[in-house]
């Protein structure tokens, strides 16, 4: 049986917390890109198992492991996870055991998106401002520009954003067109 190893090691947290550069941004790209080549590749039948350090190097979330998990099994693929000790083949009882797995990871992705909606209704319900704060420069240079009637498509070339945010920054602001 040919096999393919795949190994991702996370990038080390800089000082208690992780950088976004965009340097970061393109090497969490090419390692996806890596990992779908190699998904690609059993797919197309060249390799019978997997080999994997951990387990959530198949997907970015619960839900998405376990569908990558689901659709090897179904090209025949063995998946082995080095550190925790698991094979994933094609036994009955693995596969059930899979599916429960993505029925609960997908009941947990439900509930997590209504107690998100919740507390996003309290907050507003208590006048809380949801988003980012309007940097005081910028709400200045709108506030000048609205008086002046600047039109907003120029107030977002010279902003540097979209004309959607200007438009969110001056609904915020309270400024009409």
């Amino acid at each position: 049986m040919k096999t393919i190893c795949y190994l991702r090691v996370s990038s080390r947290k800089r000082n208690g917390r992780s950088r976004q550069t965009t340097e970061s941004q393109k090497l969490a790209l090419r390692r996806y890109c890596q990992q779908q080549q190699v998904l690609e590749a059993c797919r197309q039948g060249k390799y019978g198992q997997l080999i994997v350090w951990k387990l959530d190097r198949l997907g970015r979330s619960t839900l998405e492991t376990i569908r990558t998990i689901q659709e090897l099994m179904q090209f025949k693929i063995r998946i082995v996870v080095t550190t925790q000790g698991l094979t994933f083949d094609d036994s009955p009882y693995l596969i059930f055991l899979i599916q429960l797995f993505a029925a609960l990871a997908e009941l947990e992705s439900n509930h997590a998106s209504e107690r998100i909606r919740a507390g996003l209704a309290v907050a507003t319900a208590k006048g809380t401002r949801l988003g980012r704060p309007i940097d005081q420069r910028k709400r200045a240079k709108l506030q000048k520009w609205a008086d002046k009637g600047v039109p907003v498509k120029e107030q977002a070339k010279r902003l540097g954003v979209s004309l959607a945010s200007v438009y969110a920054m001056r609904g915020r602001m309270e400024l009409s067109d």
